[in-house]
């Protein structure tokens, strides 16, 4: 059972929609996973809780 994490920016409930239709896809097709075995985790991080470089995402 594939656990999927997606660490992003806050996206509207369309979007994860559509994300994980696609993951779901894919790890169906590619990996040969049934789809009611692929689990999907969001975590929201906006830039105050991301960094790049050494940098919040905010101060850049």
């Amino acid at each position: 059972m594939p656990i999927v994490t997606i660490v992003q920016a806050p996206r509207d409930i369309a979007e994860k929609r559509r994300l994980v239709s696609g993951i779901t896809r894919v790890f169906a097709e590619v990996g040969a996973v049934p789809a009611d075995k692929v689990h999907i985790v969001f975590q929201d991080a906006d830039g105050e809780h991301y960094a790049v470089t050494g940098k919040l995402v905010a101060d850049r």
